[in-house]
């Protein structure tokens, strides 16, 4: 099942108002609709950079 984009948005902020420190927030990915609904494992890498709250990263997926 697909998410409207407003409602995906909305459950973010939620989340991130509450999330733990050390939990990470990936946002604004592009061509989402291409993965299946199952069956791929989703990968960032982020540079090594300390001090730094966000930052760009290489954001991949892997059909298994």
């Amino acid at each position: 099942m697909r998410r409207a984009a407003g409602d995906v948005a909305e459950g973010l902020r939620r989340y991130r108002d509450r999330a733990p420190a050390d939990h990470l927030i990936v946002e604004h990915l592009t061509n989402l609709a291409a993965l299946p609904d199952q069956g791929f494992s989703f990968s960032a890498i982020p540079p090594k950079i300390q001090g730094i709250g966000t930052f760009p990263v290489r954001a991949f997926a892997r059909l298994h």
